[in-house]
């Protein structure tokens, strides 16, 4: 609570650290991936568990369910709950994505992800390292995955993985494959609802695409100076907590610069209620004020031109103080032409 730490994990050092993790939508689950192939899943206990402990000694927050020591051949790079929580997707540097059981970690599925290019003319003599960086749940049922794969070097693709319909059926096939980046991908995201993905590029490129659509929807290039370290899709379409300014953030990604990234995909930012009538009534007042600034330096102006004629063409009167002829000589010289003069009344300034 209130940013405070109540209890840190500590991971068996033989597993070599922590290189992903993942809870699930109830927040009583966490499953962790490790740089030694291991895949571990732990029980979170709720607030009323630890409340309930009283003076007993302290109950631990996070209690060990299973773990597996070789879950891949090679480090892993991805762990993801399905939405409802019965199963779990992980994905490594050894080119495959595997399905376990969230309740006791039996093994599933594998998939076999694939990184050669279509449309290259020439197969590579030497099979590359496929890493497969990011993996996700498509789907309420588990029945969907996502895979993102890419080599060390070179393009990244997308694959959709579709589980057939038979009954008992365990095993997923590859739907699709897309090219979705030029360049390795380093991190995946999918939203709540699985309707928009968010990759974050080594070269610190943002991509969000439309998982419906099977469509880019925009790209941010060279958002980060570093590859992108960690992402996270917009959960769902509702407004959330920050955003009563009406501008949406679509996601957010974080890199080893030290930099935290904010994206959006609006243009614009969108008017608020009464912001129309507002704007009219401001326009108003400013050509208001601005009248009365061009009258009033007109009626300045004028009035300068007029002291500066009296005093030359009436200096003769100003000095002897003679007020009858200063007036004759103002109304008939300065301001009026007498009507017997030709030419105009009023002499212009």
């Amino acid at each position: 609570p209130h940013g405070d730490t109540q209890q840190h994990l500590e991971l068996d050092p033989a597993w070599g650290g922590a290189n992903c993790v993942h809870v699930n939508v109830m927040a009583d689950k966490m499953v962790i991936g490790c740089e030694n192939n291991v895949v571990a899943c732990y029980q979170i206990a709720s607030e009323e568990d630890l409340a309930s402990s009283g003076n007993q000694p302290q109950q631990q927050l996070f209690q060990l369910l299973w773990s597996i020591p070789q879950a891949h051949e090679k480090a892993l790079c991805a762990v993801n709950f399905a939405p409802r929580g019965d199963l779990i997707v992980t994905s490594a540097k050894d080119g495959t994505a595997k399905v376990w059981n969230a309740t006791d970690g039996a093994p599933i599925s594998t998939l076999l992800c694939d990184v050669s290019d279509p449309k290259a003319k020439n197969p590579p003599k030497r099979k590359p390292q496929v890493l497969v960086r990011g993996c996700a749940f498509g789907d309420l049922e588990g029945k969907v995955i996502y895979t993102i794969a890419s080599p060390r070097r070179g393009k990244a693709f997308l694959a959709r993985w579709i589980q057939p319909p038979q009954k008992n059926q365990t095993t997923y096939q590859c739907q699709e494959r897309l090219e979705i980046s030029p360049c390795p991908i380093s991190s995946m995201s999918l939203s709540s609802d699985g309707g928009l993905l968010a990759l974050g590029g080594v070269d610190g490129t943002i991509t969000l695409m439309d998982m419906q659509t099977w469509k880019k929807l925009r790209s941010f290039p060279e958002v980060h100076d570093l590859p992108v370290t960690c992402i996270a899709a917009r959960p769902f379409a509702l407004p959330l907590c920050g955003e009563e300014d009406g501008v949406q953030m679509h996601a957010v990604s974080a890199s080893a610069d030290s930099q935290l990234a904010m994206l959006t995909l609006q243009r614009r930012v969108p008017k608020k209620k009464g912001a129309k009538g507002s704007t009219s009534s401001d326009t108003s007042s400013l050509t208001t004020i601005l009248w009365i600034f061009v009258w009033g330096g007109a009626i300045v102006w004028t009035m300068i031109q007029i002291v500066r004629e009296t005093m030359e063409l009436c200096e003769t009167e100003l000095e002897t103080r003679a007020l009858g002829a200063l007036q004759q000589c103002f109304f008939q010289t300065v301001l009026l032409a007498p009507s017997t003069r030709p030419g105009i009344l009023i002499p212009p300034h």
